[in-house]
């Protein structure tokens, strides 16, 4: 998908090989999901400055290849055999209601932004960041989670909440 605005799919769901993607890459501007999930049995590849807009849609993938953005409402069930943490942006952006901030593992997000206006988000297990962790809209509560980032926080906008736990920041 390679269109210089936003182009829109209707993947018609997962579950059925005759719907499903081998390997898709996003290298035009934004792809958004719509109407249906997204089923990509290879690799999903996010090219730089790029958007994958899951739009409330579910994900399943066998590798996410992410140097752009993945954006997400937080609603949605994502199913990763190979998470990408070494590079690239998961974007929530929700703008009600109380999400969760999914949990991949080890580490977490190469680049996490909380900017759903009005959107709450919330850890349920410890969380770590490679890299930068951004709060430009919405509240991101830590609750009383563990929180690690590697790289930086940056507040310009929302609200950061860790009411106990550890936050570390810079390693």
């Amino acid at each position: 998908f390679d269109g210089a605005s936003t182009q829109t799919i209707n993947a018609g769901g997962t579950g059925s090989d005759a719907k499903d993607f081998n390997n898709l890459t996003v290298s035009g501007s934004t792809l958004q999901l719509t109407g249906t999930a997204l089923e990509v049995d290879g690799t999903l590849t996010i090219n730089s400055s790029k958007v994958l807009d899951l739009n409330g849609q579910n994900l399943t993938l066998g590798t996410l290849d992410n140097s752009g953005t993945l954006q997400l409402t937080g609603d949605e069930t994502l199913t990763v055999t190979t998470w990408d943490n070494d590079s690239g942006l998961v974007k929530y952006i929700a703008t009600s209601g109380t999400r969760n901030i999914k949990d991949f593992g080890d580490t977490d997000y190469y680049n996490l932004e909380i900017a759903g206006d009005g959107g709450t988000f919330t850890l349920g297990a410890d969380l770590k960041v490679a890299n930068n962790l951004t709060v430009s809209n919405g509240t991101f509560n830590g609750g009383t989670n563990a929180i690690d980032i590697d790289g930086n926080v940056l507040i310009s906008g929302g609200t950061l909440t860790a009411t106990s736990g550890t936050f570390t920041v810079g390693g």
